[in-house]
C-alpha cells in the first residue's frame, strides 16, 4: 500500500528495456494514434517511440510541400509519394526533399492513374541507401515515354525490394464511348490496354534488368512482369517471388519452372492468378502436373496459390518440415467473383472442392504448418473429414483462415458443428471464418434492413463460435467475415477468458471493387 510518507517510484513503462520496448511498439502501430498516444505519456517514451514515429513520412509531387522539420529528418526511411508527377516539370519540382533525409532506403509512388516519369525515378535510384521501390495502385505507367535502358546501365542500383501492385480492376475500366471503333465492336479489355501493357513490360523490364544480383523481394503482375527475361540469368539473393493478375497469354506460365531452379534461396512463393473462361486448363500449375520434377530441393516457407491444380508437382515438391505456411486461396476473392458480371462472365473460378482439398493435404508432408487459409465449395455436408484432418494433422497450428462456399444455396451451414471439430486443433491462436451464411446480404449491400437483420445475427453467431472454440486454451478470437457497405472485412470476436472487448472490426480481407463493377 501506497502511503504518504512512501517514495515516489518510477511507472512499469518508466523502467521497460527498450528491446521489449521496441515490441510493444511494433504492435501499437496496427492500432491508429496509439504509438503517439503512448509517446505522450513521457520524455522518454517520447525518445524511444520517435524513430518509429517518424520512419515513414508521406509528400506531394506537386513540388509546394514544405521539407520535414530539422528533427525528424535523420529518422524517415520510408517515403511515399501522392498525386500526379507534371513531367514537363519535373525537373525543378520533384525531389527537393531528398537530400535532406540522409537515412531514407525506401520509396513508394502513388501515382493516382499516371506514371512516374524518368527524371523522378532516376533521382530516386541515385540515392546510395534506395533498397525498396513500391508503385502502388495508383502508379499505372500512362503518360510517360519508355524509362532508357542505356541510362538505366550507367546508374549503379543497389534494391533489395521491387514491389508493383498494379490495380486488380484495370482490366474492368469502363470504355469511354468517343473511343469505340466506328465498326461498332467493342474490343476486349485485354485489347483496349494492350498499349498500355506493353509500355508498362518495357519500364518494369528496364528496372528488373538491373536486379538479379541484389533483389530479395520481387512483386509483380504477371500481364507484364517480364518472366522470360528474368529466366536467363540466376537470382542469387531473391527470397520472397509474388505473382498476381490475369492470365492473358499462357506462354508466359512455363517460365515459372525454370525461374525456380534459379533462385536457390528462394522461402516464399505467391501464385495469385485469374484464368479466362474456357480455357484449356482454368487452373494454376507452376511446374505441371507428375512426372516432371525440379533439378533442386526447394526451402519454400510460405506457398500460396489460387485455384491452384490438384495435381500440381509444386505441392510435393514444396513439402517438408521447412513449410509453415501454405494458401490455397482464390483471386480475385470468389464472392466479388460472384456479385460482378464482368469478372463471372469472362474469367474462370474453379474452386476447389473439399475432396480436393483433402486428396492435397494428404500427399502433402507439411508436420511444421502454422497458418493455413483454405477455400472450397461444398456438395452438401461433405467437408467433416476435411476438417477433422485440418484440426488433428498439424500440431503447431495456430492461425486458420477458412472460406467455405456452398454449391447448392439451399444446403445448412452447420456452424457449431463445424466449430466442434476444428476445437480439437488445441494450437489455435486466430481463426477466420467465410461460411457462406445464407443471412449475408451480400457485398455492398444497400439494403439497411437486411444489414442489420445480419448484423443482430452475425454477432450472436460470432459469439458462439468463440464459445466453442475457446476449449482452444491459448485461442485468442474467431473471426467472421462481413460485407460492410464499402468494404469486406473480418470482425473479431474474442472468448470472454480475454481482456479486449468481445467484438472488434479488423483489417479489410481484399480490395474494394469500384462502383462501376458492383453490379
Amino acid at each position: 500500500m501506497v502511503t504518504s510518507s512512501s517514495k515516489p517510484t518510477l511507472s512499469v513503462l518508466e523502467n521497460i528495456d527498450e528491446d521489449v520496448f521496441w515490441l510493444i511498439a511494433h504492435q501499437l502501430t496496427r492500432v491508429k494514434s496509439s504509438l503517439v498516444d503512448l509517446s505522450s505519456t513521457s520524455r522518454r517514451m517520447r525518445r524511444m517511440a520517435m524513430p518509429l514515429l517518424f520512419s515513414r513520412c508521406v509528400t506531394w509531387f506537386t513540388g509546394r510541400s514544405e521539407l520535414p522539420p530539422v528533427a525528424i529528418r535523420p529518422l524517415v526511411r520510408h517515403l511515399k509519394y501522392k498525386g500526379r508527377i507534371d513531367a514537363d516539370r519535373c525537373e525543378e519540382t520533384f525531389g527537393k526533399e531528398l537530400p535532406c533525409l540522409p537515412a531514407l532506403c525506401s520509396i513508394a509512388f502513388d501515382g493516382r492513374g499516371v506514371g512516374v516519369p524518368w527524371c523522378a525515378l532516376k533521382r530516386c535510384l541515385s540515392l546510395p541507401l534506395l533498397t525498396a521501390l513500391t508503385f502502388e495502385e495508383g502508379t499505372s505507367f500512362r503518360r510517360i515515354d519508355p524509362y532508357p535502358a542505356e541510362e538505366l546501365a550507367d546508374i549503379s542500383i543497389n534494391l533489395k525490394s521491387l514491389s508493383h501492385n498494379a490495380s486488380p480492376w484495370l482490366l474492368f475500366t469502363p470504355i469511354p464511348t468517343n473511343t469505340v471503333p466506328t465498326t461498332g465492336v467493342i474490343p476486349q479489355p485485354e485489347e483496349q490496354f494492350q498499349e498500355h501493357f506493353v509500355l508498362e513490360s518495357r519500364c518494369l523490364s528496364a528496372i528488373v534488368s538491373k536486379l538479379p544480383l541484389t533483389v530479395e523481394y520481387l512483386k509483380l503482375s504477371v500481364e507484364t512482369a517480364p518472366l522470360a527475361q528474368m529466366c536467363t540469368t540466376p537470382w542469387p539473393c531473391l527470397r520472397e517471388l509474388h505473382l498476381y493478375g490475369y492470365v492473358i497469354e499462357r506462354s508466359e506460365l512455363p517460365f515459372l519452372r525454370d525461374l525456380l531452379c534459379l533462385a536457390p534461396r528462394l522461402h516464399t512463393l505467391s501464385v495469385e492468378l485469374c484464368h479466362k473462361k474456357l480455357a484449356k486448363n482454368d487452373r494454376s500449375s507452376v511446374l505441371g502436373r507428375p512426372p516432371y520434377t525440379l533439378d533442386r530441393t526447394l526451402a519454400i516457407k510460405a506457398l500460396k496459390l489460387a485455384y491452384p491444380d490438384p495435381q500440381d508437382a509444386i505441392l510435393i515438391a514444396a513439402s517438408g518440415p521447412h513449410l509453415t505456411s501454405l494458401s490455397l486461396n482464390d483471386h480475385p476473392r470468389f464472392y466479388l467473383h460472384r456479385l460482378c458480371t464482368a469478372l463471372r462472365s469472362r474469367w474462370s473460378a474453379p474452386l476447389l472442392s473439399s475432396a480436393d482439398c483433402l486428396g492435397i493435404l494428404q500427399r502433402m508432408d507439411i508436420p511444421n504448418l502454422q497458418t493455413f487459409e483454405l477455400v472450397y465449395q461444398t456438395e452438401g455436408d461433405d467437408d467433416d473429414e476435411l476438417l477433422q484432418y485440418v484440426a488433428t494433422a498439424y500440431a503447431s497450428l495456430s492461425h486458420l483462415e477458412i472460406h467455405r462456399y456452398r454449391r447448392d444455396w439451399a444446403q445448412s451451414i452447420p456452424y457449431l458443428h463445424i466449430a466442434r471439430l476444428l476445437e480439437a486443433a488445441k494450437s489455435l491462436r486466430t481463426v477466420h471464418l467465410n461460411l457462406d451464411f445464407h443471412e449475408d446480404h451480400g457485398p455492398y449491400s444497400m439494403d439497411s434492413e437486411a444489414r442489420s437483420r445480419w448484423a443482430r445475427i452475425r454477432n450472436t453467431r460470432g459469439q458462439e463460435l468463440a464459445n466453442v472454440l475457446q476449449s482452444c486454451p491459448i485461442l485468442e478470437y474467431v473471426a467472421l467475415f462481413y460485407n460492410a457497405y464499402e468494404s469486406c472485412l473480418w470482425v473479431e470476436y474474442h472468448p470472454s477468458r480475454c481482456a479486449e472487448p468481445h467484438m472488434r472490426f479488423a483489417e479489410d480481407d481484399s480490395p474494394p471493387l469500384p462502383l462501376y463493377m458492383r453490379h
